[in-house]
């Protein structure tokens, strides 16, 4: 009997109809992944952060509320993956460190690749994702690696330029970068030879014609909108490579091996975000620096040798011998050096040198440096009094060198254009860092050098010497040809056994950014004397390599998505714990030695850290430093666990609520000897509502308005902005008092409260620059109530 021939068409267009949909699927995940690394990284420019980071965090919990709606049943593997996605997800909610994100995104969908069917589904977005991610990460992890990359950029991008005028390009604006992720995503395994042949070759296409394109584009957002471009039609391309292709033709199933490969990977990514802190000592020895007033172009005044109005006029770094003394440092300023005044110096601060260097100084400074010691050189723009050729000449053995120009931020200011490197991003952002017009610097390509800041999105414009009214700036707009993005601020390296490092900027040092760069400055002294190894630099671009190496090797041994799950989450926690623990050593200290005058921002109030802004602090802080205090300005600590006895705590505006807990920590706080100054205003004062019941006081909502109140013991009276009404207990006394149709109000009172001092103003304007004084101007009566206001705690 013959059996009739069965049409297996029937079932081939089922299977067929499924292999389509999962390569579908693959594809899309691919993207998605991509368009993530390109969001947390920032290589997607035309987004703001926060919204790139929300879009992320959207499209994770997204797609796992559809992945999850679509199982049935979940198994304890499936547990296992939902938890495991569950704890990336909520790590991306909270991290705020790119690289984390990164590898947190990665590890969100190595857990989800364990939810979806085991045909191989999943196994190639995660595998290219996990080599298209690493790059990006260690970049930013390494920063000489970042530097070398952009050092190779800036000479491509320059080649290519060439003839059309373009400009010399930083690794992320010339789409370098996202070209390295790209390839090695296709370096995965994924798809054929020429399949992944072809995709490569469109993509350096891609990248060349970018490159050009950017060189010679001037407007920002034509900048950010071909970036984004490029960086989108590379994802979509490398997306439809994903589609083809085995899953698992690289895999041989060694997974005894690639799991000794995945443990060993996460080790190594641990030790290569660790290395940098392991000779920073979280409580130092007192060092002994040394400044070489080298006919220096500034002062060494302090805000109380200057009046009220010219404490803004001109570089003074006074304060800075003055903070690190208030650190235990041994400080003293020199006006020569030769081998015997540097002898056991830990630092040497050399600010905008005004005249060349002997070849005896330069022999001396170098070769302490080289005997184990440190130097710190600050410079400024376009070779104001020719500190270029002599910075030049002395650091010419190291390969440093002052640019003639100025690093101008295309935004506003340096917070949305600023890249500091690790391990300092671990505890600082822009906002620790005040960064003005400075000169750009280079350094020679070597493993020794590491960059300290970098300016992304923004360019160097070049000095122009006939300009001598304006110390020779150049016209301080991006025109076609300057370089842009990679801008260097700041780079350090390793010369014999000591560190040097050198700034294009001296904005930081200064005497009203002090307040503000304390933490960073101490943090950076620090680690410049750390002691630390040349050759550690040299170790962690080699370890970088190693660990590349061995993700691809793990990657070929073994197809197993549950060992591949758990390297993303063995990367991400050792990222997330190794920058935990660098964190510690690099955290801000705060001064240990003098009162201090600790100015409040943790809770949302409402000043403003943009220098000499109308409503800035700067005039605040100088007026401490005039009382005796040194200021400091604090945004994440609170007033019971940071200030001590004889040190006063300021609070401006402040939004955040203070809780009956906080409220009973601040009085006992006062009790033992700190002093308080609350400006509240009442639109606002809910929000301090516990606290001032505490200490007895209310304001009212009585609005006085811009008024002049009555004050003892001064000549003329202040100006208040908008001014509110006290009501006060037994114990309070007026400060200052407005009388409206034979009514008086008060309007700032003060209470002794156990050892310490609580003055209440019922104004917030009072306290700021436009207030107080802005560079060349300034209000005198409203400047003596302020001296009035800090001069009390210590009068009582």
């Amino acid at each position: 009997m013959v059996e009739p021939a069965v049409d297996s068409r029937a079932e081939i267009a089922p299977r067929a109809t499924r292999e389509a949909r999962r390569a579908r699927s693959d594809a899309v995940f691919a993207l998605f992944l991509l368009l993530a690394i390109g969001l947390s990284t920032g290589e997607l420019r035309g987004i703001p952060p926060r919204l790139a980071h929300l879009l992320v965090v959207s499209a994770t919990a997204v797609g796992s509320g559809v992945l999850l709606f679509r199982r049935t049943r979940l198994g304890l593997r499936d547990a296992a993956a939902v938890g495991t996605a569950a704890l990336a997800w909520t790590g991306l909610v909270v991290l705020s460190d790119p690289s984390a994100r990164v590898l947190l995104v990665l590890g969100w969908a190595g857990a989800v690749a364990l939810l979806l069917p085991s045909d191989g589904r999943g196994d190639r977005w995660l595998r290219g994702a996990l080599l298209a991610g690493i790059p990006l990460v260690l970049v930013r992890v390494v920063p000489g690696l970042g530097l070398l990359a952009d050092q190779l950029s800036g000479w491509i991008s320059a080649g290519l330029g060439a003839a059309w005028g373009g400009a010399r390009l930083g690794a992320s604006a010339s789409g370098l970068l996202a070209l390295v992720a790209f390839v090695t995503f296709l370096g995965a395994g994924i798809g054929g030879r020429r399949r992944n042949g072809l995709a490569i070759g469109l993509l350096a296409f891609g990248a060349v014609v970018h490159a050009i394109v950017q060189g010679v584009l001037v407007g920002s957002t034509a900048r950010a909108l071909a970036a984004d471009a490029y960086f989108v039609a590379g994802a979509v391309l490398v997306s439809f490579v994903v589609c083809g292709g085995s899953s698992n033709r690289l895999a041989r199933g060694r997974h005894g091996i690639a799991a000794a490969l995945a443990v060993s990977a996460s080790i190594l990514a641990f030790v290569l975000v660790l290395l940098p802190g392991l000779w920073m000592e979280q409580t130092p020895a007192p060092r002994r620096v040394v400044f070489y007033d080298h006919a220096l172009l500034g002062s060494w005044e302090t805000p109380s040798d200057r009046p009220p109005g010219a404490a803004f006029s001109g570089a003074m770094f006074g304060l800075l011998p003055v903070y690190l003394n208030a650190y235990g440092d041994a400080c003293r300023i020199v006006e020569s050096v030769d081998e015997e005044t540097l002898a056991g110096e830990d630092l040497a601060i050399l600010i905008n040198p005004g005249r060349s260097f002997t070849g005896e100084e330069r022999r001396d400074l170098l070769g302490f440096v080289h005997r184990g010691g440190a130097l710190l050189v600050l410079g400024d723009h376009t070779d104001i009094g020719g500190i270029k050729g002599s910075l030049d000449e002395l650091l010419a053995p190291t390969g440093l060198a002052l640019e003639f120009d100025s690093a101008v931020s295309r935004s506003r200011d340096w917070r949305k254009a600023l890249a500091i490197a690790h391990p300092f991003s671990s505890e600082y952002g822009a906002l620790d860092i005040p960064v003005s017009i400075g000169a750009s610097v280079s350094a020679s390509p070597a493993a020794t050098t590491v960059p300290l800041l970098v300016g992304t999105d923004a360019f160097s414009d070049p000095g122009d010497r006939e300009n001598v009214s304006r110390s020779m700036l150049g016209n301080l707009r991006y025109d076609r040809g300057e370089a842009y993005g990679g801008i260097l601020l700041a780079v350090a390296t390793t010369f014999g056994r000591g560190k040097i490092a050198l700034f294009g900027d001296t904005s930081a040092f200064q005497n009203t950014s002090l307040s503000v760069a304390y933490g960073y400055v101490d943090a950076l002294i620090r680690w410049l004397t750390d002691g630390s190894p040349a050759w550690l630099e040299p170790l962690r671009l080699i370890l970088a390599v190693l660990l590349v190496a061995l993700l691809v090797v793990f990657l070929r041994l073994t197809a197993s998505r549950a060992l591949r799950a758990a390297l993303l989450v063995g990367l991400a926690g050792a990222l997330v714990g190794g920058t935990a623990l660098v964190a510690l050593r690099f955290a801000p200290r705060l001064p240990e030695v003098g009162t201090l005058g600790v100015v409040e921002l943790s809770r949302g109030n409402r000043l403003s850290l943009n220098a000499l802004a109308a409503g800035g602090v700067d005039a605040l802080t100088v007026g401490l430093s005039r009382a005796g205090y040194v200021p400091v300005v604090v945004r994440e600590a609170s007033l019971a666990g940071t200030a001590g006895p004889g040190d006063l705590w300021i609070s401006v505006g402040a939004t955040a609520a203070v809780g009956a807990k906080e409220s009973a920590r601040i009085l006992r706080a006062i009790e033992s000897g700190v002093d308080l100054l609350l400006g509240v205003p009442w639109p606002g004062a809910s929000a301090s509502a516990q606290l001032l019941d505490a200490l007895g006081v209310r304001v009212e909502k009585t609005p006085l308005g811009s008024t002049r109140p009555s004050v003892g013991g001064l000549a003329e009276d202040p100006q208040f902005g908008s001014a509110w009404s006290l009501v006060v207990s037994d114990g309070w006394h007026p400060l200052a008092e407005v009388t409206l149709e034979d009514v008086d109000y008060c309007v700032a009172a003060e209470r002794a409260i156990g050892e310490g001092h609580a003055i209440v103003v019922g104004d917030i304007g009072i306290f700021t620059n436009a207030a107080l004084e802005t560079k060349e101007q300034y209000f005198a009566e409203n400047v003596a109530f302020l001296a009035l206001l800090l001069e009390r705690p210590a009068a009582r």
